[in-house]
């Protein structure tokens, strides 16, 4: 009885089973031919294991499978894109439900607040809105403004324009802190611009002068401390009031800037 032929080896669902490659006598061994100029075409070589050797030949790199794998990164990548429209789906139709929930039980979020304030500026009776509201508050002050989003801005652009309505501004942009939330620290800056006139504080009234001169000293020395070059470093100067000395540990005159390593 003749020898029979070793069987093929099965495929799992879902994997690819690679067969071994082998050098016909004679012939010297190539890559897999294939017509797209993206998949490789590198030459078999011998590994060192197999130097000298007849038998199976190794590659550098899997091109034998570069044809089917190709077939199931399209396969991944069509399932993904697929995924990734499903999810927007899903998204779209539970914020609907969630408003359609929100009106039904006369509810707001703050969200909703801002946007339907804004739709409502935006729509074709805005103007008559931004009129009624400035009449109402005709001048506005907004504290800690380097923590707005630019919704939140372009809400109050609307209602007092860039004209000769009261808006004043107050903010620091080194002490943005609330970008989780939202706050855009691009939308201080073109705020800044967009006014006319511009009033910096050159006096802390919160610290003792040793303090203000270290942090002065500390950031005065780099052009850009801050990393933006629209956020500058103004050098401030503490007020000459009695202050009660500060006690530590015994001593009665600790370095008022310390830094730890």
């Amino acid at each position: 009885m003749g020898r029979q032929a070793p069987p093929a080896p099965r495929r799992k669902p879902g994997r690819l089973v690679p067969a071994p490659l082998r050098q016909c006598p004679g012939r010297p061994a190539r890559g897999v031919r294939d017509h797209r100029p993206h998949v490789a075409r590198s030459p078999l070589r011998p590994s060192a294991g197999n130097a000298g050797r007849r038998g199976p030949m190794t590659i550098e790199q899997p091109v034998a499978l570069g044809v089917p794998l190709t077939g199931v990164q399209l396969i991944e990548a069509s399932f993904e894109a697929r995924l990734g429209a499903l999810r927007q789906v899903l998204l779209e139709e539970a914020h609907a439900a969630l408003k359609e929930r929100l009106r039904e039980a006369r509810l707001q979020t703050y969200d909703a607040l801002l946007e339907n304030i804004y739709d409502a500026l935006a729509g074709p009776r805005g103007e008559t809105l931004a009129a009624l509201l400035r009449q109402r508050y005709p001048a506005a002050l907004i504290d800690e403004f380097q923590d707005t989003d630019p919704l939140q801005y372009a809400i109050f652009r609307r209602i007092y324009g860039d004209g000769g309505n009261a808006l004043v501004l107050v903010g620091d942009p080194k002490q943005a802190i609330y970008s989780f939330r939202g706050a855009d620290l691009h939308t201080y800056l073109k705020a800044r611009e967009r006014c006319r006139r511009v009033h910096t504080l050159h006096q802390n009234q919160r610290s003792v002068a040793g303090l203000v001169t270290g942090l002065n000293t500390l950031f005065g020395t780099h052009a850009h401390p801050f990393r933006l070059p629209r956020i500058a470093f103004t050098p401030v100067r503490a007020p000459d009031l009695p202050r009660a000395a500060l006690v530590e540990l015994g001593r009665s005159d600790p370095a008022p800037l310390r830094v730890f390593l």
